[in-house]
């Protein structure tokens, strides 16, 4: 627990709940705190990754095993007692939340990195056991065994409209680490789009699905032996798979 004289009287939260918190803060200069505040509840919550919006909001993502106070929220409510994934955005004086979900299925769920779209949504992959709520037209609505990746979209002010979520794996363990928006743009002038999400794949007799472009030579329909990296991309809405690859060697990579 942090001292209490770190905490600002207007944050989001100023009493620690117990378990473990997520904690964020805001430094205005050399060992200066601004503002800090704790999110969670009695149980514990685990901190991942933050982005931070030109305004000074904060996007975070993590898990937790309490049952948090959702606001705004744009998923089914979860109703699983192991780790569910936790997602939501900070105002930039980290009085108040405009929007937290708890998100997850009766097993271990957790969102590892979140990205910012700049257009009023942001992105988050990480984990699930089974069971994490996926959307109407997403690429892969179905759990595949072991851990599954997890990847979607939600809105910076919550609500249903702007969430998608999709699965993506073989029938191994596979994780979800990083995820990057990327923008092409082409010789005639059009900018191309998409999401790349990098990972962990297990060595499994059903692997991750893996699509090819054009036939590239930087892909690799196979995993070559324990634990490989893999990268996939996805457009915004997650419909589709535009191209995934195993990379590694016989080793766990």
């Amino acid at each position: 627990s942090l001292p209490a004289n770190y905490i600002s009287s207007g944050a989001a939260q100023t009493v620690f709940g117990g378990g473990s918190d997520i904690y964020i803060a805001k430094f205005s200069g050399l060992n200066t705190l601004a503002w800090g505040t704790y999110i969670g509840g009695s149980s514990a919550e685990v901190f991942n990754d933050l982005e931070l919006y030109p305004d000074g909001r904060v996007v975070f993502g993590g898990s937790g095993t309490g049952s948090l106070t959702e606001i705004n929220s744009g998923a089914s409510r979860s109703t699983g007692t192991d780790y569910d994934g936790i997602i939501g955005v900070l105002n930039n004086t980290g009085t108040a939340l405009n929007y937290l979900d708890e998100i997850g299925g009766p097993g271990d769920d957790k969102i590892n990195d979140v990205e910012l779209n700049g257009g009023g949504v942001f992105y988050w992959t990480g984990s699930s056991s089974d069971g994490f709520p996926t959307t109407a037209g997403a690429y892969d609505q179905t759990h595949n065994g072991g851990l599954d990746v997890i990847a979607g979209t939600a809105g910076d002010n919550g609500g249903s409209a702007d969430y998608k979520a999709t699965f993506f794996g073989g029938g191994g363990d596979d994780l979800g680490s990083g995820i990057q928006k990327v923008s092409q743009t082409k010789c005639d002038g059009t900018e191309v789009t998409f999401l790349l999400i990098f990972g962990t794949t297990a060595q499994n007799a059903v692997g991750i699905p893996t699509v090819n472009i054009n036939g590239d030579p930087f892909y690799d329909a196979t995993n070559n032996g324990g634990l490989d990296m893999f990268f996939a991309s996805f457009p915004s809405n997650f419909s589709s798979l535009l191209f995934s690859t195993n990379i590694g060697g016989p080793y766990n990579d």
